[in-house]
């Protein structure tokens, strides 16, 4: 029996943050979108989680992986400097998580 070619939205496209990581690049346009531009709850000079960025409804519609991914995504923007945002670590009081600072 002959399988036919896997239709084009069937294909699955990543993205690569920190050089390390393979993310869908769903998830990153997911996260680039639900920022979209709206820095005006964040405070210069706060330092603020992925969770309080994007807020308990849109985490609770992700997958306990993408929950994870998020703040690595996050990270990712920041450093190719995609989002007006600052990344820094705290890694005494969140040893596996990613912080973000309000605006530069």
């Amino acid at each position: 029996m002959a399988t036919q070619a896997e239709p084009a939205h069937m294909k699955l496209n990543y993205i690569i943050l920190h050089g390390r990581y393979l993310v869908l690049e769903e998830l990153v346009t997911c996260v680039r979108a639900q920022l979209d531009g709206d820095y005006l709850h964040l405070d210069t000079g706060n330092w603020y989680t992925a969770r309080q960025i994007f807020g308990a409804t849109f985490m609770g519609l992700l997958t306990h992986r993408e929950r994870l991914l998020v703040g690595s995504v996050l990270s990712h923007l920041a450093n190719q400097g995609e989002v007006p945002l600052l990344k820094v670590s705290r890694y005494r009081r969140y040893p596996n998580q990613n912080e973000v600072c309000g605006q530069p």
